[in-house]
């Protein structure tokens, strides 16, 4: 029987169970940003998007591996938190996601980076917005997004990542 349907994968009869989930995101956050991202968590479940939570130190490094692997083979939209962290541990998120999806020849995503309390100093928010500049030249993997609630949970900020549609 599970031979039968990783033939019909193959195949590609069973593509459904493979396909991007488009009202899921992976919401990639630190411990000490809990807060804030089950803030976001909640406000996900309220407009019946499914969030997949991660804080990053529970888990050994091949577990998160295989976990971002697992979820971004299911969705489109991805979340990471910059709140108490910093912004080197950002980039550091964004290149495993790169990586992954280069790795596995996923599709394109559109990734948030979500700017939570406290408020960021204007090097780490310049550092951010260089980052996504550089990854903005390389073919698109990720479509990157800045989501500034560092003063306060906006919910309209999340506008473009909650309407996004995978092509």
């Amino acid at each position: 029987m599970i031979l039968e349907k990783v033939e019909r994968i193959r195949r590609g009869e069973e593509q459904k169970s493979v396909q991007s989930d488009p009202s899921a995101i992976l919401v990639d956050s630190h411990v000490q940003d809990e807060d804030s991202t089950f803030e976001l968590g909640n406000f996900l479940q309220e407009k019946g998007v499914l969030p997949h939570l991660m804080f990053q130190q529970e888990q050994t490094p091949e577990q998160k591996l295989k976990y971002y692997e697992r979820i971004l083979h299911k969705v489109a939209k991805l979340i990471i938190f910059f709140g108490s962290v910093q912004a080197d541990w950002v980039s550091e998120r964004l290149i495993t996601v790169q990586k992954l999806m280069a790795k596995n020849n996923y599709p394109p995503h559109i990734c948030g980076i979500y700017l939570a309390p406290p408020p960021k100093r204007p090097g780490d928010i310049n550092f951010i917005i260089n980052f996504l500049q550089e990854y903005e030249a390389k073919p698109p993997t990720l479509k990157l997004k800045l989501i500034d609630n560092s003063e306060g949970f906006d919910p309209e900020n999340l506008r473009e990542i909650l309407e996004y549609k995978p092509a």
